[in-house]
């Protein structure tokens, strides 16, 4: 919950997340930061791995780690149910520093 004050800073320590908040009458600006370089370490170490994403047992994929930020930025990405806009996202040159998988999506 935000409350209505001249300027609001937070933090959250765990994913590194600043949210600024300004206010001009009644409307109000955010801003939004997220740092992202463990995400994006980490999804390259992934691709790394022989599994392509999957599972020892194959019964689930791991195929991308999405910072929230592109989430905000895009947020068709969420609106489609059917998970097309997504597909096509992640198939994008765009999408690949968080995918997770080299190949096969």
């Amino acid at each position: 919950m935000i409350f209505r004050t001249k300027r609001k800073l937070m933090l959250d320590e765990n994913d590194a997340t600043i949210l600024n908040v300004e206010y001009d009458g009644d409307n109000y600006v955010m801003r939004h930061a997220q740092k992202i370089d463990g995400i994006l370490a980490s999804n390259q170490e992934a691709r790394k791995d022989d599994g392509n994403g999957f599972t020892k047992d194959r019964s689930m994929r791991f195929v991308a780690s999405i910072p929230e930020l592109e989430f905000i930025k895009r947020p068709e990405l969420i609106r489609d149910l059917s998970g097309n806009t997504m597909k096509r996202f992640l198939r994008s040159d765009e999408a690949a520093p968080f995918r997770r998988v080299r190949k096969g999506l």
